[in-house]
């Protein structure tokens, strides 16, 4: 896999892209015809037409408006349509406005108008009239203007309708203006009020103002689902979005984007086949394209439109994403499959995206299935791989074939637009190469180069924020990688600036992603591997706040996780063990390697070492794959000193020296010097007191260098029992109180008992009865709070 990555990468300078026939992804389905920007028509605005209608007139037919009453007039009219619906009473009373203070004559001619439409003649929306070009005339008003631009989406809409839809908007419109007779003539506006206009309180209306059009109802849809991918508690909840989405399907049913929006819900939901049935009802209706030249009707075998194949591609691929947020890997690759198959060489963009898709399966940690699967021996062959598509893709690349419907193509697309959607496409795969990498424990040259590719992601042309979301990404797992190698400092360093860098996005106040979760989560970890719990405490309350199940259960799992490892780990440390079995549960729900080495770990303190060992040897067997080499070399450190507790030392020892020697060939100096560590330990348990300490003087530098304060805090303990056992008294007593040191920095209250306890050993060993006491008194005040034994051998 990593050769195709590689070949990938050189072929980057020789593969030829049709900047012509490409797409821009942001709108990637889109086109003129449907993306028509209509005004939705309501009494009220029927009512504002026929005032523009009437102040035409009597700027065409009896005197022209000047300048300064030209303004006033258009400025009232802005406000009028910028307002929303009003009654007929609130109407009329800002054209009376009018006529008293701009011009007189017009609330006359305009309730004359209205009278004319109650009393049989019918509503006929006709623009050409005023927006004609007249000689020696200024016009009221232009086609490009404001108003002009309302009253073609006005005309739009009105031509879409049938016959019987036109005789129920003059209905409604008749009923609304009977409706504001009824009304009492008092509140009408007398002629000695003042001149100031005051806009009346918009009634409550039955579509809200961001989606009344289909223009900004598209808006509305883009903005919500930019900020359920980035910031999800910045979008409206639940309820609304599904509410609106069906405001925006009754009135405005050439809006098909409101499926996708329908599909991230149903995401958030946890509901695949809720999101499946959104997505394909997206596709049903955005693979029709009408013709982009009208053809007479007399022209024989004329056809209205095509059906653009491209959907039959990008269904497949986008479908095999919901699967993979959903875990379902097997059918993401199946569908994958089958994206690929109708691309054949027809698009370069569909073919690099499914590159890009399975990349992301490929870096994705194994399942259950997955460990069932590779057990069984079973063969993968027949599915898609990386090295067979990329030669599809240089194939592709060498051609421009386009199947019946590819040329409608949106009108904007540009060759700098495109290379920069391959320059980040490009990033992705080296990400998600870098990710697989570092799961299979490859040289960190590999892991850092796709890593840097992916951090110096070019912006270009990105108003999805694509660059930023590859960038942060790839940060995010930096800090992941230097962690795994036992690098806390720098780690923490860098997640806190992908942390504290989260700046706005266009709506979104911040970025709540995934990759900012995992560096929240990461720098919890590096604070407790350094001992620093209360910073730990913080950051992971302030996680656990904003990053809810309710807003996005695929952040939350990092969060939960994290907060049942760590409260784990802490009661473990504290001797509060009827506190971890319900915590084991939850972990071992998110993630069954790490339930499985805690469980083993508290069925041996709890003196059941054959359990423990039963349960690690029937597990760690499926965790011999590429991709999971790291989960098996940490339950083979947890077997080897169950072994030895069991005083199989020879075993013992073989097994860390496998581990020893495995971790030094990837360069995993912690796992290596952890492993030299329990070597140590091992012998010391068997009376071999030389190699044991031989083995600890190796592994020094290691230790403190790259592991977490409580393994400096065993590696003191482990150097204090050699020196106590070879009656080296000095040397013991300086490493036992710097192992206490380190387990009260650790939390370890269990191991700090047992160096209390060798302490006031040694103390009364040397005759130093007062610091014997002191010790003794601590040691009891302290098994107070937490009794128990944890023999710290086992870890």
């Amino acid at each position: 896999m990593t050769s195709a990555y590689a070949e990938w990468n050189q072929r980057q300078d020789r593969i030829v892209i049709p900047f012509n026939t490409r797409v821009n992804l942001d709108s990637l389905f889109g086109n003129v015809h449907s993306n028509v920007v209509c005004e939705r028509i309501t009494p009220c605005k029927l009512a504002i037409y026929i005032l523009i209608q009437s102040l035409d007139e009597l700027h065409q037919d009896v005197q022209a408006f000047t300048p300064s009453e030209h303004c006033s007039i258009l400025s009232a009219l802005y406000g009028i349509i910028e307002h929303g619906d009003m009654s007929y009473l609130d109407l009329k009373r800002i054209v009376r406005w009018i006529d008293r203070t701009i011009r007189h004559g017009v609330y006359d001619d305009f309730v004359e108008s209205i009278n004319s439409y109650l009393s049989g003649d019918d509503i006929m929306v006709q623009i050409d009239v005023m927006l004609q070009t007249r000689p020696n005339v200024v016009n009221f008003v232009c086609g490009k203007s404001y108003i002009g631009i309302w009253l073609k989406k006005l005309f739009a809409e009105w031509s879409r309708q049938s016959t019987q839809r036109l005789f129920d908007l003059n209905a409604e419109f008749a009923k609304w203006i009977q409706d504001t007779d009824a009304q009492d003539e008092s509140q009408m506006m007398c002629e000695t009020e003042t001149d100031v206009i005051a806009l009346p309180q918009a009634s409550k209306a039955v579509v809200p103002f961001e989606i009344e059009s289909s223009g900004r109802a598209r808006k509305w849809i883009l903005n919500q689902m930019h900020l359920l991918q980035v910031c999800p508690s910045a979008a409206l909840p639940d309820c609304e979005i599904k509410e609106w989405c069906q405001i925006i399907k009754k009135n405005h049913a050439d809006v098909v984007e409101v499926n996708l929006l329908e599909m991230l819900y149903h995401i958030r939901a946890m509901n695949l086949s809720g999101a499946l049935e959104s997505l394909r009802l997206y596709f049903d209706y955005s693979m029709f394209r009408m013709s982009d030249v009208v053809i007479p009707t007399t022209t024989r075998a004329c056809r209205m439109g095509t059906l653009d194949q491209r959907s039959l591609r990008f269904s497949c691929l986008l479908q095999a994403r919901l699967c993979r947020l959903f875990g379902d890997k097997h059918a993401a690759r199946l569908l994958l499959s089958e994206c690929v198959q109708q691309a054949q060489n027809h698009d370069v963009a569909c073919l690099r995206m499914a590159m890009v898709e399975l990349a992301a399966l490929e870096a994705m940690p194994a399942s259950e299935a997955d460990l069932k699967t590779n057990s069984e021996g079973k063969s993968m062959e027949s599915l898609l791989t990386t090295e067979g598509l990329l030669r599809m893709i240089n194939q592709a690349s060498d051609s421009e074939t386009r199947l019946d419907g590819e040329d409608h193509r949106d009108p904007a697309v540009n060759a700098i637009e495109s290379e920069h959607l391959f320059d980040q496409m490009n990033a992705l795969v080296h990400l998600m190469a870098a990710i697989t990498a570092t799961r299979r424990c490859k040289p960190p040259t590999i892991v850092e180069d796709g890593l840097e590719r992916a951090v110096r992601c070019s912006s270009g042309a990105d108003d999805g924020g694509r660059a930023r979301l590859i960038s942060d990404a790839a940060r995010a797992t930096a800090s992941s990688v230097r962690l795994r190698h036992g690098l806390t400092k720098s780690a923490l360093s860098l997640a806190s600036s992908l942390v504290e860098t989260n700046y706005a996005d266009g709506s979104a106040p911040r970025h709540e992603t995934e990759a900012h979760v995992i560096a929240g989560v990461n720098m919890v970890y590096a604070c407790a591997m350094d001992g620093e719990w209360d910073r730990a405490t913080s950051i992971l309350n302030r996680l656990k706040t904003i990053f809810t199940p309710e807003l996005n259960w695929q952040t939350a799992r990092h969060v939960q996780l994290c907060d049942n490892i760590v409260s784990f780990d802490t009661c473990m440390l504290r001797g509060e063990w009827e506190k971890c079995a319900p915590l084991l549960e939850n972990i071992e729900v998110l993630d069954e390697a790490e339930a499985v080495l805690r469980k083993s770990l508290l069925t041996a303190v709890r003196g059941e070492l054959t359990s423990a060992r039963n349960l690690l040897e029937t597990s760690y067997s499926k965790y011999e794959t590429p991709a999971t080499m790291f989960t098996h070399l940490r339950l083979r450190l947890q077997l080897a000193m169950i072994l030895s507790a069991e005083c199989r030392w020879s075993a013992a020892t073989e097994m860390l020296q496998g581990v020893c020697e495995e971790a030094n060939s990837i360069e995993q100096r912690n796992v290596a010097a952890m492993a030299q560590r329990r070597i140590a330990v091992v012998q010391l348990m068997s009376g071999d007191y030389q190699a044991a300490l031989k083995s600890l003087i190796e592994c020094e530098a290691s230790i403190t260098r790259y592991c977490s304060i409580l393994e400096r805090a065993l590696f003191s303990i482990a150097l204090a029992q050699i020196y106590s056992a070879e009656k080296k008294s000095r040397e013991s007593l300086i490493n036992l109180n710097k192992a206490r040191v380190q387990s009260q920095q650790a939390g370890a209250f269990l191991f700090e008992k047992y160096v209390l306890q060798e302490l006031a050993m040694l103390y009364h060993e040397k005759g130093n009865m007062d610091e014997r006491d002191e010790c003794a008194n601590e040691f009891a005040a302290m098994d107070d709070k937490y009794a128990g034994h944890f023999d710290w051998k086992l870890v």
